[in-house]
């Protein structure tokens, strides 16, 4: 296996919680929990130090001081049966007014998880989510396109972690990069 595509690989799927930055000032940690879907947030609340939690709290939405960076982290109900796929492509297509497709960087699908780079407009995307039996959790962090080593360094500081009830990870046979369309 090319060893380019085995790093990225082990980079989209491996947890970092090391908050430090590369001049060794070490980062503040944030976390809030949200009960109704089993699932805390910890953040480097130094770098995202504006918080609004989302309108049915289940959720919230962090913002940079200097205004380039959002965060979002929320428990949605899953109202249908829909593939991992048709999440993220209408998640994506939410972003703009035009219904726009996403330019896809890289992505890996599973059963019951995905994990996604991808560009809107302007802005670079990173989509985490993790599906359950009637319900999601989703990570989305954006940044501006000229931007894209914040958007890595923030894939790396943010995690997510669950209460009793967690999901598989299974990798579906095929499921990754390409024909996106469901």
């Amino acid at each position: 296996m090319n060893l380019a595509i085995l790093c990225s690989s082990a980079f989209l799927l491996t947890a970092n919680l090391t908050f430090a930055q590369p001049d060794g000032i070490t980062q503040t940690s944030g976390l809030d929990c949200f009960e109704a879907y089993h699932f805390c947030a910890r953040y480097p609340s130094s770098t995202l130090s504006l918080s609004t939690p989302l309108p049915d709290g289940n959720g919230i939405t962090l913002h940079s001081a200097d205004g380039f960076s959002e965060v979002m982290i929320g428990g949605f109900p899953l109202s249908d049966d829909l593939s991992t796929k048709s999440l993220f492509l209408a998640s994506a297509r939410e972003k703009t007014a035009a219904q726009l497709e996403p330019k896809v960087i890289s992505a890996l699908f599973g059963e019951d998880f995905y994990e996604c780079y991808f560009m809107i407009d302007r802005a670079y995307y990173f989509h985490q989510c993790f599906v359950f039996e009637d319900y999601f959790v989703q990570l989305e962090i954006k940044v501006p396109i000229n931007m894209p080593d914040k958007l890595l360094l923030l894939r790396q500081q943010i995690h997510l972690e669950f209460g009793p009830v967690q999901p598989t990870n299974k990798v579906s046979t095929g499921a990754e990069i390409g024909g996106l369309r469901d």
